[in-house]
């Protein structure tokens, strides 16, 4: 019984780092010129100020 436990336990922390990095993934926002954007970005205390942020004016009109 222990064993089965054991040797369960490297799959369930797979599947728990997995689900973390699919929320990694950007996603589109999509408003109109002059509604406000507010965007939440949680960061671990290590990043420091060495992390890169990126945010993107898409000014197409054909979206």
């Amino acid at each position: 019984m222990a064993w089965e436990a054991t040797h369960l336990l490297p799959l369930v922390l797979l599947v728990l780092l997995a689900s973390g990095s699919w929320e990694q993934r950007p996603q589109p926002l999509r408003k109109r010129e002059g509604e406000e954007v507010s965007i939440r970005c949680e960061y671990p205390p290590q990043s420091g100020s060495n992390t890169k942020n990126l945010v993107q004016r898409n000014t197409s009109r054909n979206l």
